[in-house]
């Protein structure tokens, strides 16, 4: 029953936080230099101003325009593009994106967990030795490497001197299951880089912690083997920071991937805010930042409560 209502505390909160920051999003649009209807009008169509701020709702002033906005959001209207004379619905643009952004991120968080999972374990379990040394020293150095400047090394050097794999663009899964994974492992490598450092030193901080509890060393005493340990036994307590990380960058990763989906040309979410910027959909860019948020608070949540579950510690400090 405790359990509950902490979960029903915590939707609570996820449902205030929503929406005090979709409303502030919605009153940077107006604190924006400028008419924001001007701004999205297309250049030498003045006569499209009108049009746009009654259906934008732009003319209903900042709290007007919110409980417009939010109310199209609630029915699915996401609202639209407003180019040329046709207005293009953000929410065909968003559903065409999501496929390669999910893909992107779905790929990047696999391949970090693969790698930093057994790292972190032998950097904890072989600690201040001279594997360890150097596995941090790596990981500090990679964790400092830009990923745009990683990026584009990958694609001068393996995409276009040595035609190892494709430098850009993307392939949909459905079209070809080999070229589609030949087109992500250079921008899934891009962004996995600083999370694989990351992960690893979170997951090592906290399998010192665990190795040190007593029910590793009766473990060990029982003649357990040390990586039976580590995986069966350490691993599970140790993860909760992990996952509550890993949950984060969930989100984080959608904001993330706009400079890496616009290097290596591949047509998520993250490409859609550059285009919207570019284009200066303000509208567009609000909805699209908003999913983002939503995103962002829903794995959070989704992330608290499983890892109430996986970390019977975690229940108990909350209770």
């Amino acid at each position: 029953m405790t359990t509950l209502l902490n979960i029903a505390r915590r939707l609570i909160s996820v449902i205030v936080v929503l929406l005090l920051a979709t409303f502030l999003l919605s009153c940077l649009v107006f604190l924006l230099p400028g008419d924001p209807a001007e701004i999205m009008a297309p250049v030498g169509a003045a006569e499209f101003i009108d049009v746009i701020r009654e259906d934008a709702g732009l003319d209903k002033g900042p709290i007007g325009y919110y409980f417009n906005w939010l109310g199209d959001l609630l029915r699915g209207d996401l609202g639209s593009y407003y180019l040329g004379t046709a207005e293009t619905p953000v929410a065909d643009r968003v559903v065409d994106a999501i496929p390669a952004s999910l893909q992107l991120i779905f790929y990047t968080q696999i391949l970090s967990l693969l790698i930093a999972i057994p790292l972190g374990l032998i950097a904890a379990y072989r600690e201040n030795s001279r594997l360890d040394k150097v596995i941090n020293s790596s990981l500090f150095t990679l964790a400092s490497f830009p990923g745009f400047a990683l990026g584009l090394i990958l694609i001068l050097v393996i995409g276009v001197n040595l035609a190892w794999l494709p430098p850009v663009g993307y392939v949909p899964f459905s079209e070809s299951v080999s070229e589609h994974f030949r087109y992500m492992v250079l921008p899934v490598i891009t962004l996995s880089a600083g999370l694989t450092a990351t992960y690893t030193r979170l997951l090592r901080a906290d399998v010192i912690g665990t190795l040190k509890e007593d029910f590793v060393t009766m473990a060990s005493s029982k003649g357990i083997s040390n990586s039976r340990i580590l995986w069966r036994h350490v691993l599970r307590p140790s993860s909760s920071t992990l996952l509550t990380s890993a949950a984060l960058n969930m989100g984080a990763l959608i904001g993330g991937t706009v400079v890496i989906e616009t290097i290596f040309v591949i047509p998520g979410l993250g490409s859609e805010l550059a285009y919207a910027i570019g284009a200066r959909q303000v509208v567009a860019l609000q909805t699209l930042v908003a999913l983002i948020a939503i995103a962002y608070v829903l794995f959070n949540t989704v992330t608290d409560v499983v890892t109430t579950f996986v970390d019977p510690r975690t229940r108990e400090r909350r209770n």
